[in-house]
């Protein structure tokens, strides 16, 4: 779980902090601009580094790491940093990246970067001298690419070692801002799927996990009945040599019916999105997801035992969950502890570090219900 995040001069933020702590399940709240889904895009940017992305490789805008717009108030003449703390089977994880724009450069280079474990260096590098600890082998020293990013070209020496661990980590995290009508019920038979921001290839993800975890097939089928007593099963229908067709079967006592994916509505497949993820948790050490607005499509009837089931399986399995909310039937299901506040009062000033709302009432801000703080826009104070 992460345990710590700083940003410093990326878009709205300066000087950054976020300490969720030890919290499992975490709700952002926030008028719109505050960067709650920034940290989701700083997220992104990390997770795209532990699969293998560079900067070196940014020569499109549009898959760039980071670009010339996303540096914050203090220009390019300040790096961009990032540093983020995560726990991992009781172990401290600390990830820092600086990159830097200087004069007449065309892309960013990294200044600065750094992975310790419980607080020795693993690796450690400035511009281009990058040194592997221990220092034990000739190949220990050597120069890297300026635009090179470290991480995702150190080699891994089994499944055991702290750097692939938090690779490993960072390259499962599940980031989630879904858009239905992008989803499909098309699967490609492909063994390293991982589910994408929009949950477009969700059919293929789906796959995925039933041929690694095929028990998960049966958290899948109680997630989803949970919320659709009239859920009997799903298959995948071969439609090509490596494609197939995901579709799902109700039934009672007197008719049956067959859905594809896609026929079903924003919310059922949003709720489907949701059993996958539940599902992949439960076969997981320490599962992470970060979903933005999962009500949107949602009944607010069924928000509460949605919300519920997930905080209860990542606690059991020492994971997070983060979820971005405006909705006050979301609002309603987490407490003053694991609720954060997130402010930005102008476009010319920086996001303020959120504060737990038990810190707001502590501090005198938060009075009486906070439905009513929110309604009223009072909770936005100095």
């Amino acid at each position: 779980m992460i345990k710590r995040m700083f940003i410093n001069n990326f878009r709205c933020f300066l000087n950054f902090e976020f300490l969720p702590g030890s919290e499992n399940s975490l709700l952002l709240i926030g008028h719109n601009g505050a960067g709650k889904s920034t940290v989701l895009e700083v997220l992104q940017i990390l997770q795209r580094i532990a699969k293998g992305d560079n900067i070196a490789k940014a020569d499109d805008r549009k898959k760039a790491l980071i670009d010339v717009d996303d540096f914050g108030f203090q220009g390019t003449e300040v790096p961009i940093r990032f540093e983020i703390e995560v726990i991992l089977k009781d172990r401290v994880y600390r990830y820092e990246l600086a990159l830097e724009l200087p004069l007449n450069f065309k892309l960013p280079r990294v200044s600065h970067e750094s992975l310790q474990v419980d607080g020795e260096f693993r690796f450690k590098r400035e511009l281009a001298n990058m040194s592997v600890f221990p220092l034990n082998r000739s190949s220990g020293q050597f120069s890297l690419d300026w635009h090179s990013i470290g991480l995702p070209i150190i080699q891994r020496t089994s499944d055991s070692d702290p750097v692939a661990i938090f690779k490993d980590w960072l390259s499962e995290m599940i980031l989630l801002s879904p858009i239905p009508s992008l989803m499909t019920d098309e699967a490609i038979n492909d063994n390293n799927e991982h589910i994408k921001m929009h949950g477009e290839n969700i059919a293929s993800w789906i796959s995925n996990i039933l041929a690694t975890y095929p028990r998960a097939y049966g958290s899948m089928e109680k997630f989803y009945k949970t919320f659709f007593p009239d859920f009997s099963h799903f298959v995948f229908d071969p439609t090509g040599k490596n494609t197939k067709e995901l579709e799902l079967r109700f039934a009672n006592d007197a008719k049956k019916f067959s859905s594809s994916l896609t026929r079903l509505s924003d919310g059922e497949k949003c709720i489907l999105l949701g059993a996958a993820v539940y599902a992949d948790a439960k076969e997981q050490d320490c599962p992470f997801c970060f979903w933005d607005e999962p009500n949107n499509y949602l009944d607010v009837s069924i928000l509460d035992q949605f919300f519920r089931l997930f905080r209860k399986e990542f606690a059991a399995r020492k994971g997070q969950f983060i979820v971005i909310s405006h909705d006050l039937e979301t609002v309603g299901g987490f407490n003053d502890e694991n609720t954060w506040l997130f402010e930005r009062r102008t476009h010319l000033e920086s996001t303020v570090p959120p504060i737990a709302l038990d810190d707001l009432r502590k501090s005198g801000r938060l009075k009486g219900s906070l439905r009513n703080a929110l309604t009223s826009g009072d909770i936005y104070g100095s």
